[in-house]
């Protein structure tokens, strides 16, 4: 499977913020070794719910960052926050009882979310953060 190799552009300009994106996409190429290793249905799923887990706590991170530094997009951007945790359930779900999703799906899924994420609504916050003095 493809790996994401960590660059300077994922950086969004607060410290730990980027400490947890960084382990979050350490997480998203586990899962894609454990996927192109062929491990087992349990050993994926395991990986899922860490990742699911580890991203709730990142979430939260950045709520309280919102909040405290009145980010004028917390709405939306929490938005997207809680339609990701509802997708990855949804996923894991259909995963779990052999549903029409295979864990290439489920790693291609959150490849594509986590990076587009990071990119566009992070790096959109990092720079309010930023100017707010958040480092």
């Amino acid at each position: 499977m493809e790996t994401v190799a960590w660059a300077h552009g994922f950086e969004i300009g607060v410290k730990s913020i980027d400490e947890q994106h960084k382990r979050l996409v350490e997480m998203l190429n586990s899962l894609g070794q454990a996927i192109g290793e062929s491990h087992g249905k349990e050993a994926v799923m395991g990986i899922v719910e860490r990742m699911k887990d580890y991203a709730v706590y990142h979430f939260s991170t950045e709520e309280e960052a919102m909040e405290a530094k009145d980010y004028p997009k917390r709405s939306q951007h929490k938005q997207e926050h809680d339609t990701f945790i509802e997708q990855v359930l949804d996923a894991a779900d259909a995963l779990e009882s052999g549903g029409k999703i295979t864990p290439q799906e489920v790693w291609s899924f959150l490849h594509d979310w986590l990076v587009k994420h990071i990119l566009e609504s992070d790096k959109a916050l990092g720079q309010h953060l930023s100017a707010q003095g958040m480092q």
